[in-house]
């Protein structure tokens, strides 16, 4: 059983170190302070547009036009007297969008003047975009990049306690994945820690790829460290939930107990039996409140993530649900009761 812990305290610590060093090779200081996002809508009569951009540090810049195109063609764009190259165009409908890349040096801090040059006719209106970065995603807790954006500030201003928390909130979620098998699954110790490392790899692979494509290519994804440790947690747990659980009824159903005694209550965690015994002897409607209930804990998860939207179409989803245990009680309230009389 010594050996057996060592083996434990061994895998944790080493995944808690390899996650450790992605999540601080994925660091950036001060993202929030440093994202730029600049969007402005003008009003144009001429076909020489010309106006002044304050942008607040020397960064790549996306560039995105957005107008209506029915009198225009084309435009020429410039940015501090350099013509900026158009490196994508997209109709939807009526409006077009284009989207220019500004490399650094052609930014100044503080004002920048920018000049189009529409082509046969200028457009009424026209909607003026600039970030530092490409794309968002999960409420802007997770930004794609170019290497020589502002946001990529590489350096860590991160104190020596900041990392042993990490380091300790890692193997605390470690410990408990062990924890969850063995207590909650009745699973035994060495099935528990093999679990809990498969539950690890995919965050472990996915985050090590992510640190180094950070080092090695022209384009990056920059995540807050608070976010890629939730994103760790909840996947991490849901994978050992799911693994103990298929632990639970394949491996013992096939290795020890062919005959289908896992599923007596002996077998089965007294949780676990206590649910299953309340499903068989539950009405349909009971049934729905609980799914009801999984679906909001669910919806949680989605908001901590960021997932403003997928929260919103499941809390739809669930309230539907409640919906219909709620009629169906009726109904059978008012069935029972017009038998009566």
């Amino acid at each position: 059983m010594l050996k057996l812990k060592k083996i434990n305290v061994t895998c944790g610590l080493i995944f808690s170190t390899i996650l450790c060093l992605c999540f601080f090779s994925l660091n950036r200081v001060d993202i929030d302070k440093n994202v730029v996002n600049l969007h402005q809508e003008f009003l144009i009569n001429t076909s020489d547009f010309v106006r002044t951009i304050n942008l607040p540090q020397k960064s790549d810049y996306i560039l995105q036009l957005k107008y209506e195109h029915k009198f225009t063609d084309t435009e020429v764009v410039s940015l501090n007297g350099r013509k900026l190259e158009l490196k994508l165009s997209n109709i939807s409908g009526k409006i077009l969008t284009r989207y220019y890349y500004v490399e650094t040096d052609c930014i100044d801090i503080g004002n920048n003047f920018l000049e189009i040059k529409f082509m046969p006719l200028n457009p009424h209106k026209i909607d003026v975009n600039f970030r530092n970065y490409f794309t968002s995603f999960s409420a802007e807790n997770a930004f794609f990049t170019v290497a020589n954006s502002g946001l990529n500030n590489r350096k860590v201003s991160l104190s020596k306690m900041s990392i042993i928390y990490f380091f300790i909130m890692i193997f605390s979620l470690w410990q408990g994945c062990v924890f969850l098998g063995k207590v909650f699954f009745n699973q035994s110790f060495i099935q528990s820690v093999f679990n809990t490392v498969i539950a690890f790899v995919p965050c472990s692979l996915f985050y090590c790829i992510l640190s180094i494509a950070s080092y090695t290519s022209p384009y990056v994804l920059i995540v807050k460290p608070v976010y890629l440790f939730l994103f760790l947690t909840m996947i991490t747990l849901i994978n050992s939930f799911f693994l103990n659980f298929f632990s639970l009824f394949f491996f013992r159903s096939v290795l020890h107990s062919p005959n289908r005694e896992y599923l007596s209550s002996d077998f089965l965690p007294i949780w676990l039996s206590n649910l299953i015994l309340w499903l068989k002897k539950s009405e349909f409607s009971d049934k729905c409140v609980l799914v009801f209930m999984l679906l909001l804990v669910v919806c949680v998860f989605f908001l901590m993530l960021g997932m403003q939207a997928s929260a919103e179409n499941l809390a739809n989803v669930a309230y539907f649900v409640l919906a219909g245990a709620v009629l169906i009680k009726f109904f059978k309230l008012f069935r029972a009761h017009t038998d009566k009389n």
